[in-house]
């Protein structure tokens, strides 16, 4: 044994560049806070139109998506409401993607990979213009994603959630037809 050791105790204080100090620093929320969701969360259930444990439930869903979306996903809204709202909120048009259609031209302007992953549908090309519907236009990161996607101008649109997600499902599934259909030609 060493009996010269000295017995004294060192503090975080005493001991500021070690590990000790990194310690001692304030912890990170394990996730990020949107303050307009939760202030809405708040006026609902203030005004009672839902009660507190459906409230909490859908403030738990929304740390993975959109508060909106969580509502949609627990029955309590409307997807076409959401939509309306968003397309108001953010003066973009509201479209119906079936009753416009999606032309086959623009669709294939933005690989179908892509598509999916930012929940876009390009519907019509005019001219340089590429006119797209999204679900969500404050998601900065997609919007970004999709200019850099295209070599046309991108002009914005709304539509329901639900809506692109099944043209983007009827697109994949032309696709593979397309792909499995020239496969047997080749074979042939």
């Amino acid at each position: 044994m060493d009996h010269e050791r000295s017995t004294k105790l060192r503090t975080v204080a005493e001991n500021e560049s070690g590990a000790a100090a990194e310690a001692a620093q304030p912890l990170q929320p394990a996730f990020q806070v949107n303050p307009l969701a939760e202030l809405v969360a708040d006026i609902i259930e203030a005004t009672g139109l839902l009660p507190a444990d459906r409230i909490a439930f859908v403030r738990d869903q929304a740390r993975t998506t959109t508060f909106a979306q969580a509502l949609v996903d627990e029955g309590l809204a409307d997807s076409v409401m959401i939509a309306k709202a968003l397309a108001t909120r953010h003066n973009l048009p509201l479209i119906d993607v079936h009753s416009t259609g999606v032309s086959d031209e623009a669709a294939q302007t933005i690989p179908l990979h892509v598509l999916e992953r930012l929940l876009a549908l390009p519907y019509q090309l005019d001219g340089d213009i590429l006119k797209v519907a999204v679900a969500d236009p404050a998601n900065v990161h997609a919007l970004d994603e999709l200019k850099l996607a295209s070599r046309h101008q991108i002009e914005l649109a709304i539509a329901p959630r639900e809506d692109i997600e099944g043209e983007i499902k009827r697109l994949a599934r032309a696709a593979e037809a397309f792909g499995a259909r020239s496969a047997l030609e080749e074979d042939e």
